[in-house]
């Protein structure tokens, strides 16, 4: 009876279909992914990528979460570099315990146990490393020394294809 209360017009068998819980739930939905995209973007930083003969994209299985690890050239002539993840500058030491806490962070996500008595567990997260195109390999070979000791053993580079 409430119905035909609100709106006299409607016949006596016609349903009124209140739209503002639909309308409240697709704003919700459109802030989500603008969240969203914004924090994926995070991680990529203005990086100018080395160009690859033979490069092929690869897509990643949908249960792998992938770290973005950036080299960046620094101002100066040198082929000095600096090493970006999540948003902080890291030295060798403190990129071991970023990626350290994302592989127990991922490993408690997923309920695996730790590999054995103070080893970490076998992580199924890769590593994406961008390097600017002048940076010298000493910086790559710290993510790759990094990855090995936090347990991460699948690593990328990313390259433009010719």
């Amino acid at each position: 009876m409430s119905l035909r209360k609100v709106n006299k017009n409607l016949k006596e068998h016609e349903v009124a279909l209140n739209m503002t819980s639909m309308i409240d739930l697709t704003f919700l939905l459109v802030f989500f992914f603008v969240l969203t995209s914004a924090f994926t973007s995070l991680n990529l930083e203005d990086v100018l990528l080395p160009v690859a003969l033979s490069a092929q994209e690869i897509k990643p299985a949908e249960d792998v979460a992938i770290l973005i690890i950036n080299i960046k050239k620094m101002n100066d002539q040198t082929r000095a570099g600096e090493i970006h993840f999540n948003g902080q500058t890291h030295n060798l030491n403190s990129l071991i315990e970023a990626l350290r806490l994302e592989v127990l962070s991922d490993a408690e996500r997923r309920g695996m146990e730790p590999g054995g008595p103070g080893l970490p567990p076998l992580s199924k997260l890769e590593v994406l490393v961008r390097a600017d195109e002048g940076v010298t390999g000493r910086y790559l070979r710290e993510v790759f020394l990094a990855c090995q000791k936090a347990g991460i053993y699948k690593v990328k580079l990313a390259a433009l294809q010719e």
